[in-house]
């Protein structure tokens, strides 16, 4: 670590834009590997025999409900175990300033303070409220680039097969684990390190590279907008519990959608209704009057 890694007015070195790029890449590629295995044994006996096709008849394969819970489990915990294999690498830059600073640097790079109750409940209508308007433009996306078949349409199926207990494994794999590991990663450690520059480049950089990360073209789009939501909902409560909360409140409303809505998963879903759309706009100013206006 050189003096010109140390901005002037910080005690410690700080995690430059540069690092947390890199280990953005490192943890897009871990994660991608350890797909590609699932993929593998997928096929597998171990897997529970081949992947069948959804219901239709079209459309992508969709893989038993069960291995889908361990596979994402384990692409998620890889990324989580790349962050803190960073961070036992980074104390080393700290280990001279003693373990009071390191955990000092820890608490400006994952913040986890309370938010007061007006944050949080902003956060989590920011999140709600988001969620027609994601869908809107994945599609929007989906259309545009002839894509058949979703990654969102396969996780559809698979809520739709799965039993109550798979069921309930899934609200933890897909609903808490990834909105945990995604964001301190995002709105922790890559918002942090842009934040050094600009709080308007944390914010859209750590929501490009989220988005960029879920790696469905389709889903990007989508994926963005709720990175911007998460990002305001840390950059005004100044702590990532809120965009944590945020976003396990989203994918759990996904999941439950999906489980329990009326739409069924070979529906048309690329019409987004218009009572939805209001409905989120509206709930788009609560959650930013609830986070930015006067309390």
């Amino acid at each position: 670590m050189t003096d010109a890694d140390r901005p002037r007015g910080h005690d410690v070195p700080v995690l430059l834009p540069r690092h947390a790029l890199v280990l953005c890449l490192i943890a897009a590629v871990v994660m991608v590997l350890v797909g590609v295995l699932a993929s593998e044994l997928a096929g597998s006996p171990a897997a529970g025999g081949q992947a069948q096709g959804p219901a239709t008849g079209a459309g992508p394969a969709v893989p038993p409900p069960s291995w889908f819970i361990w596979a994402t489990a384990a692409g998620e915990l890889s990324v989580g175990l790349v962050v803190i294999g960073a961070w036992v690498a980074w104390r080393k830059h700290l280990a001279s300033l003693g373990a009071a600073a390191a955990r000092a640097y820890l608490s400006v790079l994952i913040p986890t303070g309370r938010p007061s109750v007006r944050s949080a409940l902003g956060a989590l209508v920011l999140a709600i409220s988001a969620a027609p308007l994601a869908e809107l433009a994945a599609r929007w996306v989906q259309a545009m680039l002839h894509i058949s078949a979703t990654s969102g349409d396969v996780v559809a199926h698979i809520v739709h097969t799965a039993g109550r207990a798979e069921f309930g494994w899934m609200l933890l794999s897909l609903a808490l684990l990834p909105a945990l590991v995604e964001e301190v990663l995002f709105r922790g450690v890559v918002f942090a390190a842009f934040a050094t520059e600009s709080l308007k480049e944390a914010l859209l950089v750590s929501s490009l590279l989220f988005a960029a990360f879920h790696l469905d073209p389709s889903q990007m789009a989508g994926t963005f907008l709720l990175g911007l939501a998460f990002g305001l909902a840390r950059l005004r409560s100044a702590t990532v519990v809120t965009s944590v909360l945020a976003h396990a409140l989203y994918n759990a409303f996904i999941l439950l959608t999906l489980r329990f809505g009326t739409t069924g998963p070979d529906d048309d879903a690329a019409a987004v209704s218009g009572t939805s759309l209001g409905a989120g706009f509206v709930g788009l100013l609560l959650g930013l009057w609830l986070l930015f206006g006067r309390p």
